[in-house]
């Protein structure tokens, strides 16, 4: 499969959850919520060598 590949930019998602208290959210919930992304972090572009 990597050889398809160009190249790679690594992407962070920054959650937008749907909790009234921060402090409850934990990783089943990102789960279940499906982590709906507003935001995200994108990485340099990385070219297969």
């Amino acid at each position: 499969m990597l050889k398809a590949l160009s190249n790679v930019r690594p992407f962070i998602e920054l959650p937008d959850t749907l909790v009234e208290d921060p402090s409850q959210i934990t990783a089943a919930v990102l789960v279940v919520n499906n982590a709906g992304a507003r935001l995200g972090v994108l990485g340099f572009r990385e070219t297969q060598r």
